[in-house]
């Protein structure tokens, strides 16, 4: 059995976890063996991953005890390199290819790495600096480059890699039948969200500068001064929450925003909303676009996202340059001429189906040709 050792999973669900999970999920246990190592007490997907056979290995904290973070993970490559065939890192930004050098020195034959952002998360010049650096490093220790976007792919690795054509886009892809429309679901949902009456506009992500929130209260605002009955929900958690609550109160929007926080049910939610915005500063490419166009709602968002990210014609792009105003006017006069549909084969045939690119990934992690 081929086993794999996968680094880059956290302690909160976000964007890579949820992509981990759905590629490990729907790969047999009898063919591959996926194995996780981090710097985290538990990682958020720990306890689903042992319940497929997985391992999870805990090393210290990298920042607050680093010669023990590198002690711990030297011996543990010494005692366990052996074991794996492949090291398959994630990140949205490379500021530690540690495994990867290890993997090497100890012989694993396929050294991947995982792109999943396409601009700096934070943390300074001196976090953008170590992740130049190290994308020049990479061509020492990798064998595959991958990435969740080509706009992920052309800004993550050096230019000599993007001119090489050595990127694989690895679709952020999704469980379509779990997100397809269905009228049952979403009724209970917007009766138990007291919101069956509503036009319910929906955000999901982490509470991060990345995403935005503050620009997307004002585009709502606006849009309640055209839509009296209209509601958000807001799906997630972090340490930008209470600045965003604070915004809401300015406004008197407390009873129009929802904040549901993190939530395990974010499919059943997508079909209680109406529409789906996202406003970010960046991204690679966000799997929750993905969800939202295989549950058929119209997506507004930044149009610094890839237009990779339109897999289902139900896309508009908007420039952060314009005023929220401008956001509302155009969002609101969209929905009036919108139907909502089942978008299944759109998806699939676009390649964002989990079904068949789970098998491709099977292949590509046995070795086989297609």
């Amino acid at each position: 059995m081929i086993k794999v050792l996968i680094w880059g999973a956290t302690d909160t669900v976000g964007g890579v976890e949820t992509v981990l999970w759905n590629y490990v999920s729907h790969i047999p246990t009898n063919q591959i063996q996926f194995d996780f190592i981090n710097t985290y007490e538990d990682i958020s997907i720990g306890d689903k991953v042992r319940k497929r056979g997985s391992r999870v290995y805990a090393l210290p904290n990298r920042k607050k005890h680093f010669l023990a973070y590198r002690k711990a993970l030297k011996n543990f490559m010494a005692a366990h390199a052996k074991e794996y065939s492949v090291v398959w890192l994630n990140d949205c930004m490379f500021g530690n290819i540690d495994i990867l050098k290890l993997a090497k020195k100890h012989g694993i034959c396929r050294r991947i790495i995982h792109a999943h952002n396409s601009l700096n998360m934070g943390g300074g010049v001196s976090r953008l600096i170590r992740h130049k650096l190290n994308s020049w490093l990479l061509r020492f220790y990798v064998t595959d480059y991958w990435a969740c976007s080509e706009l992920a792919g052309n800004w993550s690795y050096s230019k000599d890699v993007v001119k090489s054509g050595r990127i694989k886009v690895v679709p952020n892809a999704v469980e379509v039948e779990k997100f397809t429309v269905q009228e049952e679901i979403r009724h209970k949902i917007r009766v138990f969200l007291e919101v069956d009456d509503k036009i319910v506009f929906g955000h999901v992500g982490r509470f991060h500068f990345q995403k935005n929130h503050l620009f997307l209260i004002d585009v709502f605002n606006e849009i309640q001064k055209l839509m009296d009955n209209a509601i958000m929900i807001l799906i997630g958690s972090g340490e930008e929450e209470p600045v965003v609550k604070q915004r809401v109160s300015e406004y008197g929007l407390e009873q129009s925003v929802k904040f549901l926080g993190t939530r395990k049910d974010t499919n059943e939610l997508y079909q209680a909303m109406d529409a789906f915005l996202l406003p970010s500063l960046f991204e690679g490419l966000p799997v929750v676009m993905v969800e939202a166009q295989a549950s058929g709602l119209p997506c507004f968002v930044a149009d610094n996202i890839t237009k990779e990210s339109d897999i289902s014609g139900n896309v508009r792009f908007y420039s952060l340059s314009m005023e929220p105003k401008q956001w509302a006017e155009s969002i609101v006069e969209e929905m009036e001429h919108f139907t909502r549909k089942d978008v299944r084969e759109t998806i699939t045939g676009n390649g964002y189906n989990i079904d068949r690119t789970a098998k491709d990934m099977l292949s590509d992690l046995k070795g086989e040709k297609k």
